[in-house]
């Protein structure tokens, strides 16, 4: 007797794969956008240890850093960037729709231009001159770097050969 291994095929139904193909940008986006931005306050919280040349300062202000900011960044993430990363995957699910291909393109061509959206709109409020750009170019980085790890997830769960 043999033994058949089973394994997961993307779903048959079009309507079910691009509904799942956007849960999947909005179930890993808002964290590993929150995620990118808490390594950026831990690179700043590292800054001073670092320029003073104390190594192992930075790198334990760096942990702390990230790991504090993401207490508050989590569920900030989920609230901020649930629909961003709807939308996002709503182009890519559309893309996969039309074409059949999960677009790495489409993921960051979205992705850019909510990015910049938000980053513009939110960083007047920064006082500093350096406070907003980090903040820009951290949300920007945030929506670049979730989009690329949500589109390798979705492909990787939604796989048909391609």
């Amino acid at each position: 007797m043999t033994h058949q291994t089973h394994t997961a095929s993307p779903p048959r139904n079009r309507a079910l794969r691009a509904l799942g193909i956007m849960a999947v940008f909005a179930g890993i986006g808002p964290l590993t956008g929150a995620l990118v931005i808490c390594l950026g306050f831990g690179g700043i919280a590292a800054q001073a240890p670092l320029a003073a040349g104390d190594g192992l300062e930075a790198a334990k202000m760096f942990v702390g850093g990230t790991l504090v900011t993401l207490l508050f960044a989590v569920p900030l993430g989920y609230m901020l960037g649930i629909a961003p990363a709807l939308a996002t995957g709503a182009v890519v699910a559309g893309w996969d729709l039309r074409s059949g291909r999960i677009s790495l393109w489409a993921a960051l061509v979205t992705a850019c231009l909510i990015g910049v959206l938000a980053a513009y709109t939110t960083g007047q409020h920064v006082t500093s001159e350096h406070g907003a750009l980090f903040w820009r170019t951290a949300l920007l980085a945030a929506h670049v770097v979730a989009a690329v790890a949500c589109w390798a997830v979705a492909r990787a769960v939604f796989a048909r050969g391609e």
